[in-house]
């Protein structure tokens, strides 16, 4: 085991593992982190509204992630009580939001795709249709542009029917879905 692990002595799998490295917070810290998390999420659910995010299944798409915090009825004007209320309905666990390469995440729980490290899974690059729970940023596409630019010269030099090849081709099938849907 010390081995797998690359430790130099047999006495750092024991550190580790005991959790001496783990961070302890006092209860007022951890709660301080907690809230402001949930207080975070709920002002990035409030810019849902706006035309910066899009659902690549429409704006009606979009408006059910929205319903259920609202019970069912559309909000139209955005305010500081709209942003404390979706902080209320992330904290009963009603809807999440993560930010992500592409812009965000609307699934509430485990998501089957990663769209930290690949975006093929969500945005249709595996030929799939994309996501139901993604919504597009369209702030997010200078970045992305030079993540496919940066993609584009990966493929240059990466062998053929690799699966390394096949993975930078499902990233950029993904990312040219991404500006398909946010130049529409």
């Amino acid at each position: 085991m010390q081995f797998q692990m690359k430790h130099l002595t047999r006495w750092q799998p024991l550190y580790y593992g005991r959790g001496n490295t783990a961070l302890h917070l006092n209860d007022a810290a951890r709660a301080l982190l907690v809230n402001a998390q949930y207080e975070a999420m709920g002002r990035q659910l409030a810019l849902v509204h706006t035309d910066r995010f899009i659902s690549p299944y429409g704006d009606e798409h979009k408006a059910k992630f929205l319903a259920t915090a609202n019970g069912s009825e559309s909000v139209n004007l955005i305010s500081d009580c709209d942003a404390k209320h979706y902080e209320k309905a992330a904290w009963k666990h009603q809807m999440s939001f993560r930010l992500t390469v592409l812009g965000g995440c609307m699934k509430n729980g485990q998501c089957d795709g990663d769209c930290i490290s690949s975006v093929g899974d969500c945005a249709g690059g595996d030929g799939k249709a994309p996501c139901a729970d993604v919504l597009f940023d369209r702030s997010r596409a200078v970045p992305n542009q030079i993540r496919l630019d940066g993609i584009n010269k990966q493929l240059e030099v990466a062998p053929w029917d690799t699966p390394r090849y096949r993975a930078l081709m499902s990233e950029k099938r993904g990312l040219e879905n991404y500006f398909a849907y946010i130049r529409n």
